[in-house]
This record gives C-alpha cells, structure tokens and sequence, in this order.
C-alpha cells in the first residue's frame, strides 16, 4: 500500500487550535510516502510555521507561505492543487480525520480506472465533541438515479447526489496535462459543489465501500454561516454554465444542459423568494444528450 502517487492539499485558516486534528493527517499519510502540502493565505495565526517547523527535514511535506494581499478559500485551494505534481490529491479540511489507509483505497481506483476522475467513500458525519450526526452520512443512496452521463451531471447540485469535492480523491490531470481549478461564485457559497460539477462533465465518479473518513460541523467554521438565497441559484447556474461552455464540445448537449441548468435555477430561487410555496423537485434534462 503506497500514496507516493498522492498528495494531501490542507488549507489552513486560523487553524492553530485544530493543529492536532492537522498533524494526525499528515502523519498518516506520509506514513504511506504520500506528499502533504498546506496553504496559508492569510497568515492569522501560526499554524504553518508549527507544521513547517515540526515537519522540517521531512521530504513530503512542504508548507506555502501567506501572501501578502491575502485571499479566500477558493483561492487557497486553487494554489495548492496548481502546486501539486502528482497524478492524484486529496483536499481534507483542517477540521477533518482522513486514514491515509482509506485514501490509499481510493487512489487504488483512479489507478486501475482511468475514466475515474473522482474516487470516494462513505462520510461519518459527527460534532466537534464527537457526537454522530447519521442524518448528514454521505453518500446518500442510490448513487446514479440517472443513468446518462449528462442527465446526471445536471441534476448532481440540484438533487444533491454528491457533495464530496472535500471527500475524495481526485485525478489531477483531467484537461490535457492539467488540473480543473475551482471557480468561485460570486458569494463564496457552493463553489465546491459547481466545481464537482464541472468534474462530472470531465469522467466517472466511483464509490468504495472499504473507504471512509471522519467530517465534523461545528458552529463557527466558513461554511456554518452560509444560508444561500434566490440569488446563489443563479450563481450558481452562471458558475456550471461557465464549466458548460469550457468542457462539452458537442453544441446540442451544451445547449441542453445549460438551458436545464437555468431552469432549475429559477425554480429553485422562486421558492427562495415565496413564489413557489414548496421546494420545487428536481427538473430533468430532455433527452437525449450525447454521452462523454
């Protein structure tokens, strides 16, 4: 079992009080030769010089300084996966617990599938204090309630079938020689998820029952505020419309998934504003579409 193909992209933001949670990672996965690298953009505290002193000598760890005009998650994120050199990584939130064992499962099936592009497995969701909260497992069942490639990369954010962008193992050369960066949307929220999206345009995304990782919630982390609005669906829609016109070649599947997009986007921020007086399901994209 090897991860010397890996790397473990670790974003800090004020951080310091989570290093333990940090270091437990990174230990685990260089345990198994993987590379960690960490990024900090604002330099609040001093997390990345704990890491990099505690790490010093050690080959496969290297920590990014903060940039002097600062940045955001996005940002952040989109600097470390330009920094790696390995075919594969792994973003894992400060916050989180990834086994470099269960991540060496997952790498195992980008290996031996090439049309994988997004290898991951279960989410155990708990507190800060380590109470389980089963309600926010992931993935949720069935995996594909769509069998065209297409139909399911429309409705991936819309019926939320998988939000693991921070919860697997991702093949980095995915256009060309290069990575697919994350794209912000105007707010910050969801830019992960519209990202998925555009990896879903790009190839498979498997899932593997012998692979699992610790996700916490807790009050105060960048996400525990964001109560997205009418507005943040037609971002949102702006965002994959943008992966859209960039990743599928063919006119016709373009047209169709971008005027699919809008339209639920639209339903979606009509019940946001009280137009509609329930969340509006799901609307699927005519048929057909051309495959990948």
């Amino acid at each position: 079992m090897t991860l010397s193909d890996v790397t473990c992209l670790i974003p800090l933001y004020r951080s310091a009080r989570l290093l333990p949670v940090v270091m437990d990672n990174i230990d685990s996965h260089v345990a198994l030769g993987g590379r960690v690298l960490c990024s900090d953009e604002h330099g609040l505290d001093d997390a990345a010089a704990q890491i990099r002193d505690r790490y010093a000598g050690t080959g496969l760890v290297q920590v990014l300084d903060a940039k002097a005009t600062g940045g955001n998650w996005v940002s952040n994120c989109n600097r470390m996966i330009r920094a790696c050199q390995t075919p594969f990584f792994r973003i894992i939130p400060h916050d989180d617990s990834v086994a470099g064992a269960a991540t060496a499962v997952l790498a195992e099936t980008l290996r031996s599938r090439p049309e994988v592009v997004v290898s991951h497995g279960w989410v155990r969701a708990q507190t800060e204090a380590g109470n389980r909260l089963p309600q926010r497992d992931e993935p949720r069942l069935p995996l594909r309630p769509i069998d065209d490639p297409m139909a399911f990369s429309a409705g991936l954010f819309w019926q939320g079938l998988f939000s693991g962008s921070f919860k697997s193992v991702i093949r980095r050369e995915v256009i060309g020689a290069g990575p697919l960066l994350i794209r912000p949307t105007r707010s910050l929220r969801h830019s992960e998820r519209a990202w998925l999206f555009g990896l879903s345009l790009l190839g498979d995304f498997a899932f593997c029952e012998d692979a699992a990782m610790v996700k916490r919630y807790w009050k105060g982390s960048v996400s525990d505020h964001w109560r997205p609005g009418a507005s943040d669906q037609i971002d949102m829609a702006d965002c994959m419309a943008g992966y859209v016109d960039d990743l599928v070649t063919d006119p016709d599947s373009a047209r169709a998934l971008r005027f699919n997009l809008y339209l639920n986007a639209v339903r979606r921020a009509n019940w946001h504003d009280d137009i509609l007086p329930d969340r509006p399901p799901f609307e699927p994209p005519l048929p057909p579409l051309t495959p990948r």
